[in-house]
């Protein structure tokens, strides 16, 4: 029943029916080396493996090459039933195995009876309209018949109007074009996220040699024998990992040579006790931290040297939430769609794909909710519904459950089973075990991160002697050793048929080495207006965030209205302090605004980014899209407060010109503290860090800037000091606009004469020099802060 219920066919028919469909299956046994299908030859029957390893190969003039490997839970041979012709591929048995056939006249009398098969079958029928010669499980043969035309073409993509369709999410409407070059075939990346790989290697151009495997986003297509193959395989992928270690400072692992075989649309949860290994077990077959020994594979493919192929392919949840809880539900959804669908698909289509995602979570009563108002589960769902919008294969989910009353918790694990279902392998953490059962597999950790068993749940209880799945943590917690359960392990059925797969597995298919995606100036761009719109959006939806930003420069300009007389830059004011305390306030009190605005716009949502990078997101993009709305709005500030200063005469009369260069300059402060506060940001472990770390830029900036001390009577550690505080040139440029010197000209007297000799070197001093300063002090603290967050987010 469960392998019935996997077969994308069968996935509409009643519950009723599926006993049915199962009693019409027989059973086989293959050996090791047995010829399960034989390219050329005719199809009669579909097959679902129950136990062991098969291999799929193809036979071209360039010999013979593998598609993939499959295992427990896969199945093949299914375009049998669609239509006649010929095998397209060669299924050899791997390793000993257990087969369920179903026979084309079996799978007709049940189209007649269950009219739901008929009409899947009828709709794979017509998707598969532009192909001819159809086979079985391996290839699908496109007409490519254009190709053979002098300086003829074939365009791929998603629209219906391309000479080869693909209907995935990942596809772009016009993905890929393949022309004749004469004596080759070059395929030609027209995609605006880059999502076209050859033998797993991003490529923009290349030219196909016979076997090479070519992926349009997440469909695969083999070119053989001057046309290009459908691999055709289950939605859902195969995580095969073997001796996974993961090695940390000081020589600990925090894994112990786990392997494990998990068959495509499995539901596997990872238990354990806190500090078992289990998070870390996950991140390791996902590849966010990667294992620093042993090998995960995807279908068959080295994940190390394919994972920008997969990266949409995966769902990832973390524990954190990974959504801006200011923004509307289905405004999140539409904003994570912008980020991760194909660049050229529609609004049209987006919209269509939020909506049905929203339904498909149940949560689309709420879709106008704030997510701060929705509850943990309905908050959960959300996070679900950000991965499910590119309808990933496999999704990965740390602690889903975690703080959910039982019937949340009930209903979150049904939602999860749902989706295995539906066609993606499901692999989640937890501690709750209340639902375990509704899993395929479950695999128990041991302090140490020892595996102390995986397979079936029921499986487990046997194993472990218990009735309950909480007598296992005590078991694991009591006086035997973790090591000692993994020996124990080591001598189940279920240890015997993961190492036997593993044992015969051979090399991984693809190995193309670490590669760079294409991605295009186009998709920086998109991304950079998705960004800045979102984050703008932030700011607009929260009036506790908005309201300071017009507020702090006012409250300033009040209190230096409170604490200056006018008149201050006469020539005959009674305190020549005066008028260099103004031009330090002025820059400062953009510094202060600036670096107060940004300091928790990166710590805040690292979660986010960190998932976000994980798909796509470039870093550029996203860091410049953090300076687009704060840049512009405290702008305005600036000028509010400038315009009070100047009415109220606490600055002396300028032209239009001077007054624009004050301004400029108390922007370039502000913007300078813009970039301080992001990098700083980008660096902390936390918001409340970033937060607590206002203090160490701010008093450096007072201290050692020339505004409250003349950098001439500094010592010459503080004058060193100065040269790096990026304040200091705001102020002189302010003094140079404002011509104090000129004023302590004016004044004369010995208290001007001194204050003349102490600020000379600081306002006599060239306004681009001083704003160039400045300006590469921005460029270059963005880009400190692009290269914190690359290596925070990298996979380790």
């Amino acid at each position: 029943m469960a392998l019935v219920q996997r077969i994308p066919l069968f996935q509409r028919v009643s519950p009723l029916s599926l006993p049915e469909i199962a009693n019409l299956l027989q059973h086989t046994i293959a050996t090791a080396g047995t010829v399960l299908l034989t390219q050329g030859e005719p199809g009669d029957a579909m097959y679902l493996i129950e136990e062991g390893a098969c291999l799929v190969e193809h036979t071209s003039t360039a010999g013979t090459r593998p598609l993939a490997r499959l295992g427990p839970g896969e199945f093949f041979g299914e375009h049998s039933l669609l239509a006649g012709g010929p095998r397209s591929a060669t299924v050899r048995a791997d390793t000993d195995m257990s087969l369920w056939v179903l026979s084309r006249q079996d799978f007709a009398a049940l189209s007649q009876r269950e009219p739901a098969v008929g009409t899947a079958v009828a709709e794979a029928a017509e998707q598969r309209a532009k192909f001819r010669d159809a086979g079985d499980y391996g290839l699908i043969r496109a007409d490519l018949g254009a190709l053979s035309q002098a300086n003829g073409q074939v365009r791929v993509g998603r629209a219906d109007d391309n000479d080869l369709v693909l209907d995935s999410r990942l596809v772009s409407t016009h993905h890929a074009i393949l022309r004749n070059a004469g004596q080759s075939i070059v395929v030609e990346d027209t995609s605006a996220d880059g999502a076209t790989f050859v033998n797993g290697a991003p490529v923009k151009t290349a030219t196909l040699k016979e076997g090479d495997h070519v992926f349009f986003g997440d469909q695969h297509l083999v070119w053989s024998t001057g046309a290009l193959n459908e691999v055709i395989s289950p939605r859902a992928i195969r995580i095969e990992a073997a001796g996974l270690r993961k090695e940390v400072k000081g020589g600990k692992n925090l894994l112990q040579n786990i392997s494990l075989s998990i068959a495509p649309g499995e539901m596997v949860a990872i238990v354990g006790t806190s500090g078992a290994g289990k998070s870390t077990l996950m991140d390791a077959l996902s590849g966010v931290r990667p294992p620093t020994h042993g090998e995960v594979r995807y279908n068959g493919e080295d994940v190390t040297h394919s994972r920008d192929r997969y990266r949409e392919s995966q769902g990832y949840v973390p524990q954190d939430d990974i959504i801006h809880r200011d923004l509307p539900v289905k405004v999140t959804l539409d904003y994570a769609a912008r980020l991760r669908l194909p660049g050229d698909t529609s609004k049209a289509e987006r919209q269509a794909i939020v909506q049905k995602t929203l339904e498909d979570l149940q949560i689309a009563a709420h879709a106008d909710t704030k997510v701060s108002a929705l509850s943990g589960g309905q908050r959960k769902r959300c996070s679900i519904g950000v991965e499910l919008l590119t309808k990933p294969r496999v999704f990965f989910l740390d602690e889903p459950t975690s703080g959910l009353d039982p019937a949340t918790d009930t209903a979150m694990m049904k939602l999860l089973r749902r989706l295995s279902h539906d066609g993606a392998t499901v692999l989640l953490t937890t501690h709750a075990t209340k639902n375990v059962l509704l899993c395929d597999k479950v695999v128990f950790m041991a302090r140490g991160g020892n595996l102390a068993f995986f397979g079936t749940p029921r499986r487990a209880l046997e194993h472990f002697g218990c009735t309950e799945f909480d007598q296992i943590y005590e078991l694991l917690e009591g006086s035997t050793t973790p090591e000692e359960w993994a020996q124990r392990y080591t001598q189940t059925p279920e240890y015997a048929f993961v190492a036997q797969l593993h044992a015969q597995a051979g090399p991984a298919m693809q190995d193309p080495g670490q590669q760079t995606r294409q991605g295009g100036f186009g998709r920086s761009i998109s991304q950079f207006v998705t960004l800045s719109s979102r984050n703008a959006q932030l700011f607009l939806s929260n009036s506790d965030r908005l309201a300071p930003l017009f507020i702090g420069p006012i409250a300033l300009a009040l209190l230096m209205l409170a604490l200056f007389r006018p008149g201050a830059f006469d020539p005959d004011t009674d305190n020549l302090i005066v008028p260099g305390l103004i031009c330090f306030l002025l820059v400062f009190s953009g510094f202060l605004i600036g670096l107060t605005s940004g300091l928790q716009e990166i710590a805040s949502e690292f979660a986010i980014i960190k998932r976000e990078r994980l798909v796509n997101l470039k870093l550029t993009p996203y860091i410049l899209s953090k300076m687009t709305f704060l840049a512009p709005v405290l702008s305005i500030g600036m000028a509010l407060m400038l315009l009070i200063l100047g009415l109220t005469d606490r600055i002396p009369d300028l032209s239009a010109s001077e007054y624009a260069a004050v301004w400029f300059t108390m922007v370039l402060s502000t913007l300078l503290a813009l970039a301080i506060a992001h990098f700083t940001s980008a660096a902390a472990p936390s918001a409340q860090t970033a937060n607590d770390l206002a203090p160490a830029w701010i008093m450096p900036q007072v201290l050692f800037s020339g505004g409250l001390f003349p950098i001439a009577a500094m010592i010459t550690v503080g004058e060193a000091i100065s040269t790096v505080m990026p304040l200091r040139y705001g102020f002189q440029a302010a003094g140079n606009v404002l011509d104090v010197l000129g004023l302590y000209d004016a004044a004369g007297g010995p208290v001007a004469e001194n204050l003349a000799a102490q600020y000379r070197d600081q306002f006599d001093v060239n306004l681009a020099v001083q704003w160039a300063v400045m300006g590469a002090a921005v460029v270059i603290l963005l880009v400190a802060a692009g290269l914190v967050l690359r290596r925070k987010t990298a996979p380790q």
